[in-house]
């Protein structure tokens, strides 16, 4: 044996297969909380010395910056009715996707706090983002 252990940190729908037919193991999750699909997986926020850490995998919807705000919020609004369905939520929850059908204003908000946070990180881990 050398030592190694295979280890990979990746967003969950492409692995979700894998991991429904026992050939990987979740050993925890990179949000803050524990997620609908595992709630027996800890959060890595759970191990002592990495309570700060999150690092979440997100999917967005973008539009070119003139694209009129009638079509964005009617856009969204049927985005947002689309995740509301219940099959097509269940779907999505069985991929360990989380949907939230937010706002723009408040994903503006989020990507902005996002990355925030990863520039702190990087500043205390002494990276330099590139």
């Amino acid at each position: 044996m050398s030592g190694q252990i295979p280890l990979a940190i990746v967003g969950i729908a492409p692995v979700m297969s894998h991991i429904t037919a026992g050939k990987l193991v979740p050993l925890a999750t990179t949000q803050s909380n524990r997620v609908a699909w595992a709630k027996d997986v800890p959060a890595v926020q759970e191990t002592p010395g990495l309570t700060n850490f999150e690092a979440v995998h997100w999917m967005g919807v973008f539009l070119p910056a003139k694209t009129p705000q009638d079509v964005i919020e009617r856009l969204q609004q049927h985005i947002a009715a689309v995740l509301r369905e219940p099959e097509r939520r269940s779907r999505l929850v069985g991929l360990g996707i989380d949907p939230v059908g937010s706002t723009p204003a408040e994903f503006k908000a989020f990507l902005v706090a996002d990355r925030e946070r990863f520039l702190r990180m990087f500043q205390a881990s002494g990276l330099k983002p590139e």
